[in-house]
């Protein structure tokens, strides 16, 4: 959020529909379905730093009000939910950007009414007041989480399933103790990173026009160089140096001493170095013509070549009557 802007959006814990309005701004009505994950963020336009918003609330027909005061470039989270007959809002600052490095945040958030301590993926995320607290967010990288939450003697299993890429969460959890385990909900404070899978087109046409043009090229140039009688063995050795170069790649790819990034530049930076070997080389190289390699084989063939029987002998002509 920017400047003089504040971001928010709507979780309904009740048990029904809730309706929100807000006058004088845009998003709104929006109406919210229980346990609807929102699809985005409302962004309001304050007038000073700090500003209060009264939003209308209709829930089972009947109409209510939520004031929350919220201040500028800060993203929110309202928390609807029901104690007796009467609809209630708790306010929450969500993370405002994504994690780095590709690693995904969350935070629990605890509904029930006894304070509950959550340990997920070894992180340890300390005791959750009772009553709509949250935990602090915490970074972890990506994958499928499983941990436990304590309530005083009694552990709950805790699977919060895949936290991906760039991803902030907000676990919502609540005790049924009626059937002896956790309720759980997460919802998806910011996006994770997608990509098209159209970007992968100019990386494949850059990588099959250097197949093309290297290749292929190089094998032509090992067979039309060597000797007749060793181009069988010059197009294994070019062969070869293609199988250390994926020995190379595997090294640096299972070493794990690199990160991503790191292990692109390093082979950028090979691929610099072996250009410019390339160059100096090709620089001093004195190309053989093929038809030149193969002209003495041709000549040592025609000189043994064999003359043809009789060839110094003298036949007379003869000449052959035939009878009626």
């Amino acid at each position: 959020p920017r400047v003089k802007e504040s971001y928010v959006q709507f979780l309904n814990l009740a048990d029904k529909n809730i309706s929100i309005s807000l006058q004088g701004q845009d998003g709104f009505p929006t109406t919210m379905a229980p346990s609807q994950d929102p699809d985005n963020y409302i962004k309001l336009q304050l007038d000073s730093n700090n500003q209060s918003f009264m939003f209308d609330l209709t829930y089972e027909g009947r109409n209510t009000k939520c004031q929350q005061t919220l201040s500028e470039a800060n993203a929110y989270s309202i928390l609807f939910y029901k104690e007796s007959t009467n609809l209630h809002c708790t306010l929450l600052e969500d993370e405002k950007s994504k994690p780095q490095k590709g690693k995904a945040s969350l935070r629990f958030v605890n509904v029930y009414g006894r304070d509950l301590n959550f340990t997920l993926g070894g992180e340890e995320f300390g005791t959750v007041e009772a009553n709509y607290s949250s935990s602090m967010y915490k970074v972890v990288t990506r994958g499928h989480y499983q941990g436990m939450c304590e309530d005083g003697a009694i552990q709950y299993p805790v699977d919060v399933g895949l936290l991906d890429f760039g991803a902030a969460y907000t676990i919502i959890t609540d005790v049924v103790p009626e059937e002896g385990r956790l309720k759980i909900w997460k919802t998806e404070d910011i996006r994770a990173n997608t990509i098209h899978i159209a970007w992968q087109i100019p990386q494949y046409v850059l990588m099959s026009a250097g197949e093309v043009m290297f290749s292929i090229t190089g094998v032509e140039f090992s067979y039309s160089q060597a000797p007749i009688n060793m181009k069988a063995v010059l197009q294994s050795g070019w062969l070869l140096t293609v199988a250390f170069g994926n020995i190379i790649v595997v090294i640096v790819a299972k070493s794990s001493f690199l990160e991503q990034w790191e292990e692109f530049v390093l082979f950028a930076c090979l691929l610099v170095a072996v250009c410019i070997i390339f160059s100096i080389m090709a620089y001093h190289y004195t190309c053989v013509d093929s038809g030149e390699l193969a002209k003495p084989a041709k000549d040592a063939e025609e000189e043994i070549a064999p003359s043809p029987p009789y060839a110094d002998k003298s036949l007379d002509a003869v000449y052959k009557q035939t009878s009626m």
